[in-house]
């Protein structure tokens, strides 16, 4: 049986690291509705939020995107955009105990394989698909049946002797799409 050479052992270990430890970071800041696409507002302008619209761009590792934050109804919504103002999806903050208990049992039994603790911290239904049926969903509140759901997850999670914040991404089914540790990037300010 031949040895392995290590340095071929090493490139195995990092490899398969980047594939299964994602790390999200984010940097997010406000901008001016003057700033925002045209396209982007005319769609949230038709969803006559209840209160004032923040409109923020997002700076991740997958590039830029355009968010509008607001509230209808009792409920956060966030509306996410790329650049040039085409949606990407909706989410709506909903209570844990709002999911269906087959749903929360098989999303706790994935982060239980993944934690020895955890604390969900915020659970958010993510809508996305075709510009005019998300519309049609959140104005009218249509069947929905043309549309992708997920849950996308924002907890503290404990691993070993560290805990960290984790963003977490399940199916409408209760099946993990993606995982990622939340990293966020250093302000040049120092805060003290």
């Amino acid at each position: 049986m031949k040895s392995v050479p290590a340095c071929c052992l090493l490139f195995f270990l990092f490899s398969t690291g980047i594939t299964f430890g994602q790390v999200k970071y984010e940097k997010e800041y406000r901008l001016k509705a003057a700033d925002v696409p045209p396209l982007a507002r005319q769609f949230v302008d038709s969803l006559d939020f209840a209160r004032r619209v923040r409109w923020y761009m997002e700076t991740s590792e997958q590039g830029k995107s355009i968010e509008a934050k607001s509230k209808r109804d009792g409920q956060k919504y966030s509306v996410e955009f790329d650049p040039s103002g085409k949606l990407q999806d909706v989410e709506i903050e909903v209570a844990w105990r709002s999911l269906p208990e087959v749903l929360r049992t098989k999303i706790e039994q994935s982060l239980n394989d993944d934690f020895e603790r955890f604390k969900i911290r915020k659970v958010q239904r993510q809508f996305s698909g075709e510009r005019k049926e998300i519309l049609n969903y959140l104005k009218q509140r249509s069947d929905g049946s043309g549309l992708t759901v997920r849950y996308e997850l924002v907890l503290r999670g404990r691993k070993g002797r560290n805990t960290d914040k984790f963003e977490y991404t399940f199916s409408a089914d209760g099946d993990l799409e993606k995982s990622a540790k939340i990293v966020f990037r250093n302000t040049d300010n120092l805060k003290y």
